[in-house]
């Protein structure tokens, strides 16, 4: 965008996209929830039945970054702008693993979605000097925030201590 800076950039879209701010931090619009539910037919986490799914605008700016979670549902992640994202990945076997979430035209590193597997650890941080990210998030069956747990810094540091440093810097504490 041409005579427009990322601050104004950030402030265009959370405008035009009707963004909230959002408990975990950045900024977020529901953009759909399924009007049917579904119940389990296989063991899961989940106390009843859920929307089928949904789907969330996600903005997160610079300095922020999200910090280790969990969803009970799977998640996809779609890039849609801004610069590129790192999202980690901590399976409860304590493989860690990343990718980066960005334009795939521009860096062949980079993927436009990402798909995290339900009761999976995860976080997000911005790369370099790159001031914010928008993506959509897809969740299946659909979010619900008694859904979502937060990562607790001394309770994943005992689980995983082998990833100790990427745990302290993702965490709020």
């Amino acid at each position: 965008m041409s005579g427009v800076g990322a601050d104004g950039e950030i402030e265009r879209l959370v405008r035009q996209l009707n963004l909230q701010q959002h408990p975990e931090g950045g900024f977020f619009c529901e953009l759909f929830r399924g009007d049917r539910q579904m119940t389990f037919t296989t063991k899961t986490k989940h106390d009843g039945p859920r929307d089928v799914g949904t789907c969330i605008h996600y903005l997160l700016k610079a300095p922020n970054f999200t910090s280790w979670h969990q969803v009970l549902s799977d998640e996809l992640f779609l890039w849609h702008a801004g610069g590129p994202c790192k999202l980690y990945l901590l399976d409860n076997e304590g493989n860690l693993t990343h990718k980066i979430l960005g334009d795939a035209l521009k860096d062949a590193d980079h993927v436009y979605q990402v798909l995290v597997p339900h009761d999976t650890w995860y976080a997000a941080e911005l790369l370099d000097d790159v001031k914010y990210v928008l993506f959509s998030a897809v969740v299946i069956p659909g979010f619900e925030f008694k859904d979502w747990i937060q990562g607790e810094r001394e309770k994943l540091l005992e689980q995983f201590p082998q990833h100790k440093d990427v745990i302290t810097k993702l965490t709020k504490k």
